[in-house]
């Protein structure tokens, strides 16, 4: 787990599912992946891993951003996630683009099974990878290819002030999890390649809205009680402007691929 002391998994993993399930509206909303200059798609054409007979897995595909980009030139990409929700609106944005070598799974990670192989595995930015287990369960779906991008660092005043409010632990030991993934892709034999991205995005939410969006952050870590989202509340609120919050993010994100052929 990312956490340091991590909550009963089960209900960690419900709670997760309906936090995604709530904001499954809102990532439908976003636009597709930028097949041209997206970081992660570009990484996967510089690695010659984009082919037209390929076929793709989509571990934690959210809302189908990637997907439904990847399938326009492969032979079959699957998605999985855990939230119902998000997979509804991932089957939409698929039958918008009138693709019909895309399905989509209601189903967490750790559950997910699927008698093929796939040329590639790629999980990015979710919390559906969270342990060397699910490092493994990649490495073994996949015939050729792995693609895993994580985040190092992420850097929010908000979620930061609400964390606080709330006395909760600091942030997810992220730079400890990237460590036992590469230790143990090394250990297996995998040797794989790292790359470093800073990314800075500038938002402004309503305070309301921001206040609910900062609350599930701190929800996907831990059961709160009422006292402790009353307080986070009232720390986001602080933080206002004229109604408006500025929710502007730094990260510093790793991009990790091995081949799962360990051809060099």
């Amino acid at each position: 787990m990312l956490e340091d002391q991590p909550v009963c998994q089960a209900s960690q993993s419900d709670r997760s599912r309906r936090i995604w399930d709530r904001e499954a509206r809102q990532w439908a909303q976003k636009p597709d992946a930028d097949f041209q200059n997206d970081p992660l798609i570009c990484l996967m054409r510089q690695k010659g891993a984009l082919l037209p007979e390929s076929t793709f897995l989509d571990v934690g595909c959210g809302s189908g951003r990637y997907s439904v980009v990847l399938a326009r030139g492969a032979k079959l990409v699957v998605g999985c996630d855990a939230s119902a929700e998000m997979i509804r609106a991932a089957r939409q944005r698929a039958l918008d683009a009138g693709l019909s070598n895309v399905r989509f799974e209601s189903v967490a990670w750790d559950s997910f099974y699927c008698e093929e192989l796939f040329d590639v595995v790629f999980a990015h930015r979710t919390g559906a990878i969270d342990s060397v287990e699910d490092i493994d369960r990649m490495t073994r779906s996949s015939r050729r290819w792995c693609f895993y991008t994580v985040f190092l660092q992420r850097e929010n005043k908000a979620v930061t002030a609400a964390r606080e409010a709330a006395g909760l632990a600091g942030e997810p030991q992220y730079a400890r999890h990237v460590c036992r993934v590469l230790d143990y892709l090394i250990e297996k034999g995998f040797f794989p390649h790292i790359s470093y991205r800073t990314e800075i995005r500038s938002k402004s939410m309503p305070a309301q809205e921001a206040v609910e969006w900062c609350l599930n952050r701190l929800r996907l870590r831990a059961q709160l009680t009422a006292e402790q989202e009353a307080q986070a509340s009232c720390a986001v609120r602080r933080l206002a402007h004229d109604g408006m919050l500025d929710m502007t993010q730094r990260a510093v994100l790793a991009d990790i691929d091995w081949r799962t052929d360990k051809a060099q």
